[in-house]
C-alpha cells in the first residue's frame, strides 16, 4: 500500500526499488544519486537551516509512481506530471474538490491510487500541520485514525466523523499500540505545546519512541499472525552469539588511508601496525563480543575482520544499510564490507555509551555505494584508526566497542513512517529554550533512525543529505508559498505588489497563485479554492473563459502593442457609449486610478474650480488628493492620509460620510462656488460592501446641478458588474461623468473615463486638457473587453449572477445566525459582502465597528476549507457566471463549519 505525502508539505523518501511504469506510461529510467555531499554525520545538520542545495535545477519533467521513491529517481504522480521534481518538488499537485469538506460533506474530486486500502494514523491532528494533514488525506481517499488526548470531549467536534478517534497519550506505549492497530502508515507531526523539559520529553522524544515501537511490534505481531516474517525484518549479517562464529574472525592492521587530493576510499596497501599496538576481540558467555586495543602510532589502525552468516549467500536481498547493535567509548569505529568484485567499501559509525541500534546507511559508504545485493557481500570488518580521533592523551589512543550484531536492514520499502519534526514553534523564543527544543526534536529522530523502518524526516532547514537511514533527506517544511513570500519581500515591497494582497488584516501569508480558471485557483502548492474575488472584479464571466482566451490568442499573433491607433479601440468605445447611459464619447487608459485621477483633472478644468468632494470610505485609486481621511467634523477639511501627499493637495479634497446627503449641502455651503466636482463609489466596495440609498444618489445629482459641479460615479467596480448599463442605470441616476475599469478589459490592465460630449471634449486632442498613454487602448485589452461584454449581453446573465449571489448571501446569514454570530450582509446582481455586526451598515463609520478580528479567523478558516474570500472585512466580494449551485452549496457548508468553531 502507497501514501501520497500532502503537497503542503516539503519531503523526500527514498527506497531502493527500481522504478516501474506508472498507468502504463514509459518509465523514464534511474537517476544519480542527488550529488549532494554525504558530509553530515548522524543527525543531520546541527542547526536547522544548515546544508545545501539539491542542485538538480532545471530538470525535464518525469513519470513517477509513489512506489518509485528510490534515491535514483524521487518524484511522485498524482494526476498529471509536473515540473522540476526536485528543486520544486512541493509544486505537487493537489486536485481535490476544495469546496468539500472532510467528513459528511466530503466528495473528493480525485482520489490517489490505492488510498481506500491503507489505513494512516496521524498524530497531532489538533495541531495547524495536522490539520492541514489530515483534511488533505481525507480528501484523497484515505482511511485516517488520530491519536488525541482527552480534553472533554471537544476533540470530536473539531474532527471530521470520518475519523477514527483514539484517545491517550502519545508518551504512553500502550495507548500509541491501540492507536497503531491495523493501520498501514504514521504520519507523526505530534510537538510540545511548551519548551518546558518534561513537555519535550513526553511528546518530542518518548512519544516519538513510543509510537515508532508500537507501530513496528503491531507490524511484526501481524507478520507472526500469518506464519511470515515482517517486511521490516532485518537479514542477520553477523550475531556473534551464533555457532557459525569461528576462527575465521581475526584482528589485523588496518589499510592505510589515501593521502590523494580528493581520495575518498583505500589504497588497500596493507602495512604492518605498530611495534607497541595492541588490539584484541573477546566472545563472552553472552555472546558479545568486545573489540579492544590501544593504538600509539598516529596513522596506525587495526580492525576486525570475519565472514558474513551463511544465510546471507543465499537468495537476492538489496538492502539499505546496517543496524549494528553496539555499546562504546564515543570513538569514531568504521565499517568496511567487501564485495565478489573486489570492492571494499567503508563508512564511519559512532558507538553510544550504552547498548543501542546504530544504523549506518548505504548513502554514508565511501567510495559512493547506490545499491547492494547482500549475498555479493564476501567479509565485514570493524576498525578503528587514530586519525580518526579528534583527542589523543599520552601519545596513544585507547579503544573498547562491544556489539551483539550487524544487521541488513530490507531493501525496496517505502516510507512507511513519517516524521513532521517541525521546530518553527521555536520563533520567538529566547536561545536557551529554543536549543532545548531542537535537542528534544533530534532525541526523537534518532529513535526513528535506529528501528530499521523506512522513513521521512520533515523539518526546518535547507535540503541536505545525513547519513541516517534510507538516506533520508532532510529539509524545509515550509510550503512554495512561504518561500515565494520570504523571498518577494527582499525584492518587492512588503512581498506585494498591491497592499491589500499581503494579508496584513487576517493574517498568514498571501497566496500566491498558480493559475486561474471558471470559479476556481489553484496555488502554488497546488491547492484549490472557490475563488470570490475574481481577480477583485474582471473575472466576471468566469477566469480564463474559453471564448475570452481564444480571441487573446488570435490576436497574440498580430501584436501586442502598437503604440497607434487599431480598430479594436473604437469597437469597445462603441459598446460602452451604446450601455452607459452618461458616455457619449470615453478616452481609454491603463488602470482604474489612471481613469479616477484624470477625470477630477477633467472636472476641474471644465469648472474651473480646484475644489473635489469624496466620501469617508470611497476609494478611487492612489492619487494624492484620494488619499484623505475625515476629521472630526463632517465639514472638516481634509488631512493627508499617507505620507509624500503635500497639505495643499489634501486641502483640496474635501470628505463627507457616505449616505449623508445633508452633510453634503452642509459641505457645498460652506464652499460656495470652489468645488469642481463629486465623485463616489455608486455603491462602496472599498470599506466593504455598503449599498447607497435612492435617495442620496438622486439627492446628490440634484445638489451638484444647482451647485454647478459635476458628479462622477467611480464604476471601476460596479461598471457592467451590477447592471447591463452599470450602477447608474441599476438606479436610474446619471452623473455627468463615468469612471471604469475591471470588466472593460476582461481582466487585462484597462481604465476608461467618458461622459457627456461637451465635457469629454476638452480632452487632448480635441481640448487643452492633457492626457497621455503609451499602452492606452491596448489591443489585448481591448479584444479581452469585446468578448467579455458581448458574453454579458447573453439573455439571463444577469438574473443568473443575482440568484447565485443572493444565494450565498442568505446561506452566509442564516449559517450565522444559526451559530450565534451577528452578521450582516447584501448583493446587486455580481457584488455582494457581509460584516460580522447587527446592521445596518450605511457608511465606513458604521462599518468600523464590525468585528475584524472575528472576520480574521472567519477568513482562515474559510481558506483552511478551500474558499477564498478577500483578505479584509472592508473588500466586497464577487462571484462570477462560473459560480454553481454546487458551489455555493459547499461554501455555506464550509462557512457553518467555521461559524460554529469560532
Amino acid at each position: 500500500m502507497s501514501l501520497t505525502i500532502p503537497a503542503s508539505l516539503s519531503y523526500h523518501a527514498t527506497h531502493r526499488r527500481p522504478a516501474v511504469p506508472f498507468n502504463g506510461r514509459k518509465n523514464v529510467g534511474a537517476r544519480k544519486s542527488c550529488g549532494i555531499p554525504a558530509q553530515h554525520r548522524e543527525g543531520g545538520p546541527q542547526t536547522p537551516g544548515e546544508g545545501v542545495g539539491d542542485g538538480n535545477e532545471g530538470r525535464p519533467a518525469e513519470s513517477f509512481n509513489i512506489d518509485d521513491l528510490n534515491p535514483i529517481s524521487i518524484g511522485r504522480k498524482s494526476r498529471e506530471v509536473f515540473d522540476d521534481v526536485w528543486a520544486q518538488l512541493q509544486r505537487i499537485s493537489s486536485p481535490t474538490k476544495r469546496g468539500d469538506l472532510p467528513g459528511r460533506y466530503l466528495r473528493p474530486e480525485f482520489e490517489t491510487p490505492g488510498a481506500k486500502g491503507t489505513k494512516v494514523l496521524v498524530t497531532g491532528v489538533t495541531g495547524r500541520v495536522g490539520r492541514v494533514l489530515l483534511r488533505k488525506l481525507l480528501l484523497r481517499g484515505y482511511t485516517v485514525t488520530a491519536l488525541v488526548r482527552q480534553r472533554g470531549g471537544e476533540e470530536r467536534q473539531t474532527l471530521p466523523p470520518s475519523v477514527r478517534l483514539v484517545t491517550g497519550d502519545i508518551g504512553n506505549y500502550e495507548d500509541c499500540r491501540e492507536a497503531v492497530k491495523d493501520v498501514d502508515k504514521v504520519i507523526c507531526c505530534a510537538t510540545a505545546r511548551t519548551s518546558i523539559v518534561s513537555d519535550l520529553e513526553r511528546v518530542d522524544v518518548e512519544g516519538v519512541s513510543n509510537i515508532v515501537r508500537a507501530w513496528q511490534d503491531s507490524q511484526n505481531q501481524r507478520a507472526r499472525l500469518k506464519h511470515r516474517l515482517s517486511r521490516f525484518a532485518k537479514l542477520e549479517l553477523v550475531h556473534f552469539k551464533k555457532p557459525y562464529i569461528g576462527d575465521d574472525w581475526k584482528v589485523q592492521a588496518a589499510p592505510e588511508r589515501s593521502t590523494s587530493a580528493g581520495g575518498t576510499g583505500l589504497s588497500r596497501v596493507m602495512r604492518t601496525a605498530g611495534p607497541k599496538d595492541v588490539a584484541d576481540m573477546e566472545i563472552n558467555e553472552e555472546g558479545v563480543m568486545t573489540f579492544s586495543g590501544a593504538v600509539y602510532t598516529l596513522y596506525n589502525g587495526v580492525r576486525l575482520t570475519g565472514r558474513p552468516a551463511p544465510s546471507v549467500r543465499t537468495g537476492l536481498h538489496l538492502t539499505d544499510g546496517f543496524i549494528i547493535r553496539a555499546r562504546g567509548d564515543g570513538q569514531i569505529y568504521t565499517l568496511t564490507i567487501a564485495t565478489e568484485a573486489g570492492e571494499e567499501y567503508t563508512a564511519e559509525w559512532v558507538p553510544p555509551p550504552s547498548y543501542k541500534s546504530v544504523r549506518v546507511a548505504l548513502a554514508s559508504f565511501k567510495p559512493a555505494l547506490e545499491s547492494l545485493n547482500v549475498s555479493d557481500i564476501t567479509s565485514i570488518s570493524i576498525g578503528y584508526n587514530a586519525s580518526d580521533q579528534t583527542e589523543r592523551s599520552s601519545g596513544r589512543s585507547e579503544f573498547s566497542c562491544s556489539i551483539d550484531w550487524i544487521k541488513c536492514m530490507p531493501g525496496g520499502l517505502e516510507p512507511d513512517f513519517i516524521l513532521v519534526s517541525c521546530s518553527g514553534a521555536t520563533k520567538g523564543l529566547d536561545e536557551t529554550a529554543r536549543e532545548r527544543v531542537i535537542a528534544a526534536k533530534r532525541r526523537g529522530e534518532r529513535a526513528l533512525r535506529a528501528s530499521g523502518l523506512g522513513y521521512t524526516i520533515v523539518r526546518p532547514g535547507a535540503l541536505v543529505e545525513e547519513t541516517g537511514g534510507y538516506k533520508a533527506l532532510v529539509f524545509d517544511q515550509g510550503t512554495r508559498i512561504s518561500q515565494i513570500i520570504k523571498d518577494a519581500k527582499t525584492i518587492i515591497p512588503g512581498g506585494v505588489n498591491s497592499p491589500v494582497r499581503a494579508f496584513k488584516s487576517v493574517g498568514g501569508d498571501p497566496i500566491v497563485f498558480d493559475r486561474v480558471k471558471g470559479a476556481y485557483c489553484w496555488d502554488v502548492d497546488g491547492n484549490k479554492y472557490i475563488d470570490y474575488i475574481g481577480s477583485w472584479g474582471p473575472a466576471i464571466v468566469g477566469a480564463a473563459h474559453d471564448e475570452v482566451t481564444a480571441a487573446l490568442h488570435a490576436q497574440l499573433d498580430k501584436g501586442t502593442s502598437f503604440g497607434a491607433p487599431c480598430e479594436l479601440e473604437n469597437v469597445l468605445a462603441r459598446m460602452v457609449v451604446d450601455r452607459v447611459p452618461s458616455v457619449e464619447m470615453v478616452r481609454f487608459v491603463n488602470s482604474g486610478t489612471e481613469a479616477c485621477l484624470s477625470v477630477v483633472r477633467l472636472m476641474r478644468a471644465y469648472t474651473k474650480r480646484e475644489k473635489i468632494l469624496k466620501f469617508v470610505g470611497c476609494y478611487h485609486g492612489h492619487a494624492d488628493q484620494f488619499l484623505v481621511q475625515a476629521g472630526s467634523g463632517v465639514i472638516t477639511l481634509g488631512l493627508a492620509d499617507s505620507p509624500g501627499v503635500m497639505a495643499s493637495t489634501a486641502a483640496a479634497t474635501l470628505t463627507a460620510p457616505y449616505n449623508d446627503l445633508e452633510a453634503v449641502k452642509a459641505i457645498f455651503e460652506a464652499n460656495k462656488g470652489e468645488i469642481a466636482g463629486v465623485i463616489l463609489e455608486p455603491v462602496v466596495g472599498n470599506a466593504g460592501y455598503i449599498e447607497p440609498t435612492q435617495e442620496f444618489l438622486e439627492g446628490l445629482r440634484e445638489v451638484t446641478k444647482q451647485e454647478g459641479a459635476l458628479l462622477c460615479f467611480d464604476e471601476v467596480m460596479t461598471g457592467f458588474r451590477i447592471a447591463h448599463g452599470c450602477a447608474q442605470a441599476h438606479f436610474g441616476v446619471t452623473p455627468d461623468v463615468t469612471t471604469l475599469g475591471k470588466i472593460i478589459g476582461g481582466g487585462l490592465p484597462v481604465g476608461a473615463y467618458g461622459g457627456r460630449r461637451d465635457i469629454m471634449e476638452l480632452v487632448a486632442p480635441s481640448g487643452p486638457m492633457y492626457q497621455a498613454g503609451t499602452l492606452s487602448g491596448n489591443p489585448l485589452a481591448m479584444v479581452a473587453g469585446i468578448k467579455t461584454l458581448e458574453i454579458l449581453d447573453r439573455p439571463g446573465v444577469y438574473e443568473q449572477l443575482d440568484r447565485v449571489t443572493k444565494r450565498l448571501v442568505e446561506g452566509l446569514l442564516k449559517a450565522a445566525r444559526d451559530t450565534g454570530h451577528d452578521m450582516c450582509g447584501g448583493s446587486i446582481n455580481g457584488m455582494f459582502g457581509f460584516f460580522f455586526a447587527k446592521g445596518p451598515v450605511h457608511n465606513f463609520e458604521d462599518a468600523k465597528a464590525s468585528d475584524t478580528a472575528k472576520f480574521a479567523k472567519f477568513h482562515r478558516g474559510m481558506l483552511e476549507r478551500g474558499v477564498y474570500l478577500a483578505p479584509s472585512q472592508f473588500e466586497a466580494g464577487f462571484t462570477s457566471l462560473a459560480h454553481t449551485d454546487e458551489d455555493i452549496d459547499a461554501t455555506i457548508a464550509a462557512a457553518r463549519d467555521v461559524l460554529q468553531h469560532l
